[in-house]
C-alpha cells in the first residue's frame, strides 16, 4: 500500500526523478507502564539426572487427598471471600517503590509489552518504554518515501536508515537519491563511509567543521592487527574531512535547510494523527500504525498538489460544468448583438438619402 501511494506521487510529478532525501527518527511512547517491568529470571540449567530426581522428589512431597474429607469441608462464606478478594486487589493496586533501584533493558522486561524498551534521547530526559519510528522523506515535496518502526536502541536510527535507502532503489527504480540530509546523530565515520560507498552525498550537521590532519606514526609495524587499526583510523579521518568539505563549500546549503520538513512530518503525525503513543502492543502493531499514518500524510500532500496544478491538456476537460456555462454565456451574448444589428440595419437603409449619380468623362472631369 505504501509503495503504491509513493508511486502515485511519482507519476503525478510531486516527487521528482532526482530526490534529495532526509532521514530522521522519533520516539513513540509504548502502550505500557513502567510498573509492568519485571526482572528477567533465567531458568536454571540442569542435567537429565538432576531433572528426573527433582520430579521424583516433587512426587513424593505431594500427599494424596481424601475426596470424602475434601467434600466434608464447608464452603467459604461469601463475606470472607469478598474480603480476601478485596485485600488482594488492594495489594495489587499499590505500585512498587522504585527508588534506589536500577533498571535496564538487559535485566528487566515489560510484562504488558515485551517488545517495548526503556529509552531516552538526552541525559536529562526520563526513560520510558518506547519504540522508534524512522522516516526517509523527500525534502523538496515533503513526501514520506519509506517509514519503519523498530525497537528502541542507540544505533537503530543509523542502521534502519541504511536499510531503507537500500530498499528504495528496488521499490522505486524510477527515482534516484542524490543527497541524504541528517542531524548530528548520523555523523559517525561508519555511516558517512557507507553513504559515500553507495554514491550518495551526505549532508550531515557535524559538530566541528575543522579539517583533521591525517594521522602518521613514527614507527613502522609489521603486525597485521596494528596495520588494520591504523588503516581504519586513516580512513575515518579521510571520510570526515570529505564530509566537512561538502559543508564548507555551501553548494547544498538550501537543500540542507529543508531537512526540517522531516521533523514537520513527525510533528504532524503526533499532533494530528496521534502517533505520539502506540495504540496497540507489539512491534507489528506499531509498524501498522506507522504505515497507515504515513499513507494518510502522503495522500493529503498528493491531493493538495493536484488541486494546485494548472488545468492544461486533459485536465482542462475534467470540469465540464464550467465549460458549458461559458459556452452558454457566449452564445447568449452573440444572439443579443445579432438581434440589435438586425433592427439597426433596416432603419439605416430607409433613412439613407438617394444621391444622384454624376457621369464621369473620359478625362476624369
Amino acid at each position: 500500500m505504501m509503495i503504491h501511494v509513493v508511486d502515485q506521487c511519482i507519476a503525478a510529478g510531486l516527487v521528482k526523478p532526482d530526490v534529495h532525501a532526509g532521514v530522521d527518527g522519533s520516539q513513540v511512547r509504548a502502550n505500557a507502564s513502567v510498573h509492568s517491568l519485571q526482572e528477567i529470571t533465567l531458568a536454571p540449567v540442569h542435567s537429565i539426572e538432576e531433572y528426573l530426581s527433582e520430579l521424583a522428589r516433587q512426587d513424593q512431597d505431594e500427599m494424596p487427598v481424601d475426596p470424602k474429607k475434601e467434600d466434608s469441608d464447608p464452603p467459604p462464606s461469601s463475606s470472607v471471600r469478598s474480603a480476601s478478594e478485596t485485600t488482594r486487589l488492594q495489594e495489587e493496586a499499590v505500585h512498587e517503590d522504585f527508588h534506589g533501584k536500577k533498571f535496564s533493558n538487559a535485566t528487566h522486561r515489560s510484562v504488558t509489552d515485551p517488545d517495548a524498551r526503556l529509552y531516552k534521547k538526552s541525559k536529562g530526559q526520563e526513560a520510558y518504554l518506547r519504540y522508534l519510528v524512522h522516516n526517509v522523506t523527500d525534502v523538496t515535496s515533503g513526501v514520506i518515501l519509506s517509514t519503519q518502526a523498530s525497537l528502541a536502541a542507540g544505533t537503530a536510527e543509523r542502521e534502519i536508515s541504511l536499510q531503507q535507502l537500500a530498499a528504495l532503489r528496488f521499490q522505486h527504480p524510477t527515482i534516484r537519491i542524490r543527497t541524504v540530509s541528517a542531524d548530528k546523530a548520523y555523523g559517525t565515520p561508519e555511516y558517512l563511509g557507507t553513504l559515500f560507498s553507495q554514491g550518495l552525498v551526505p549532508l550531515v550537521s557535524l559538530r566541528n567543521l575543522e579539517l583533521e590532519p591525517i594521522p602518521t606514526w613514527k614507527r613502522q609495524t609489521h603486525e597485521a592487527e596494528k596495520q588494520r587499526k591504523r588503516a581504519a583510523k586513516v580512513q575515518e579521518v579521510l571520510v570526515k574531512n570529505k564530509a566537512k568539505r561538502i559543508q564548507l563549500e555551501g553548494k547544498y546549503r538550501q537543500i540542507q535547510k529543508r531537512r526540517t520538513r522531516c521533523e514537520h512530518a513527525f510533528a504532524e503525525a503526533k499532533t494530528v494523527h496521534r502517533l505520539d503513543r502506540a495504540r496497540s502492543r507489539g512491534l507489528e502493531s506499531m509498524q501498522e500504525q506507522t504505515l497507515l499514518t504515513a499513507i494518510v500524510q502522503n495522500l493529503k500532500r498528493l491531493c493538495r498538489f493536484k488541486k494546485k496544478r494548472p488545468r492544461t491538456r486533459i485536465l482542462a476537460c475534467q470540469n465540464p460544468e464550467s465549460v458549458t456555462r461559458e459556452e452558454t454565456l457566449t452564445s447568449a451574448i452573440s444572439r443579443f448583438f445579432s438581434t440589435i444589428f438586425s433592427f439597426i440595419r433596416p432603419c439605416h437603409m430607409v433613412n439613407r438619402p438617394n444621391w444622384p449619380i454624376l457621369p464621369v468623362d473620359e478625362h476624369g472631369g
